[in-house]
């Protein structure tokens, strides 16, 4: 029996795709509303981290029906510090590794894509919120999940917001004024 050291947090095949889902969306998303040359470069981080979920399904704990529970990846460890992996197989293995990865992101890609397509009034309804108010709270999400017209959040008056910045330019005016008197 081997009992693990500590905490140890185990995921499921589907956890993972889930995951790499949910990293496409913010692209698919800026591709959806602004077409594919107004994506920007904010999900480059997540595009980062579902190759690397990927691979790390792939090549290390053996979520690929086709090459099997085998660990195609091993970390290596350097004097200085500096990790990496290593493959200890072919140049034709690696590129079944390379294969089944890029299987995997192109299927959560779909995925998300027909997910979002089918939800196109929530993605819209999204967009327009955070323009109007930058940041949604957890109610305002639901709303909109809900088909509900979005609520401004607690505490939020545009006229308040607005008032401040006119008294000062008002505030300004008076002081120039008595100034060049």
């Amino acid at each position: 029996l081997q009992l693990p050291e500590g905490d140890v947090v185990s995921h499921s095949r589907q956890w993972f795709l889930t995951q790499i889902e949910t990293l496409y969306a913010g692209r698919i998303a800026e591709e959806m509303l602004y077409g594919f040359n107004g994506a920007t470069t904010g999900a480059s981080n997540d595009i980062q981290m579902a190759t690397n979920y990927a691979r790390y399904m792939v090549a290390k704990i053996g979520f690929s029906k086709e090459l099997g529970p085998v660990l195609y990846e091993k970390e290596e460890q350097s004097y200085l510090g500096g990790g990496g992996s290593s493959s200890d197989f072919s140049q034709a293995t690696r590129e079944k590794v390379d294969s089944e990865v890029r299987k995997i992101l192109e299927t959560a890609y779909a995925n998300t894509t027909k997910i979002l397509e089918d939800n196109r009034d929530i993605l819209e309804a999204m967009k327009d919120a955070l323009m109007e108010y930058e940041t949604l709270l957890p109610d305002q999400i639901e709303d909109i999940m809900n088909g509900k017209p979005v609520q401004p959040p607690k505490n939020w008056n545009v006229d308040n917001a607005e008032k401040p910045a006119k008294a000062e330019s008002k505030k300004e005016s008076d002081e120039s004024d008595s100034q060049n008197d």
